[in-house]
């Protein structure tokens, strides 16, 4: 869904020199295929349609960080027509371009530090639009616990034509409730379509969303 180009910069300034890689060592990008949320702060709240919107923008975009540089072997100084004896690092601008909108899209939340789990507040919701192009969600893998080794994980689906919500529990597969008596979350009458996740060890802490494009 995102292509990636390189521009990188054959030549650089070092002091009152300027210095030439012959060695174009193209940097590796992996195109994504899904989108992550890295989890800084548990008092943050995420909100789902604020990442969604940010990262669909629909434009080419240049990201140019201070550690995109690549490593060249003996560069040739061209002020005083020599190589240099040592490795010089040249920068790089990676360019980020969206070259076609799924069909489905896969949200991470990133809640585990290696085996501790975050406990985050999350607005979820239940549509989004992009441009001409609306997302219906229709699927949250979620866990409970209180580490990433200990706990149990539930599944809701969307189903019946975008009508009902379905728990899958182990076995058991039952029509979510959204009684405001029980313990569940209310997924389908929430105020402006959003659904609020306020997650303790106790709770289903969503760490998978999955949306669907309306065709």
């Amino acid at each position: 869904i995102i292509e990636t180009s390189i521009s990188f910069h054959k030549t650089i300034k070092k002091g009152k020199n300027e210095l030439k890689c012959n060695e174009e060592k193209t940097p590796t990008e992996t195109p994504e295929s899904s989108i992550v949320i890295q989890i800084a702060d548990t008092n943050k709240v995420y909100k789902i349609k604020d990442e969604l919107t940010k990262r669909f923008k629909g434009i080419t975009e240049k990201v140019s960080k201070k550690d995109n540089f690549i490593n060249c072997e003996n560069p040739y100084d061209v002020s005083n027509d020599k190589k240099i004896d040592k490795t010089e690092k040249f920068p790089y601008t990676r360019v980020d371009k969206i070259i076609n909108i799924p069909s489905i899209i896969i949200m991470q939340m990133n809640i585990f530090d290696q085996n501790d789990k975050f406990f985050i507040n999350l607005e979820i919701p239940n549509s989004w639009v992009h441009e001409n192009n609306k997302y219906r969600l229709r699927g949250i893998a979620c866990h409970i616990g209180e580490t990433r080794d200990r706990g149990h994980y539930i599944y809701y689906s969307m189903e019946d034509k975008y009508t009902k919500w379905y728990k899958y529990d182990d076995n058991s597969v039952e029509p979510h409730n959204d009684d405001e008596n029980t313990e569940d979350y209310k997924l389908v009458n929430r105020p402006n379509g959003i659904n609020v996740f306020n997650t303790d060890e106790d709770l289903a802490c969503p760490y998978l969303l999955y949306y669907q494009k309306i065709e």
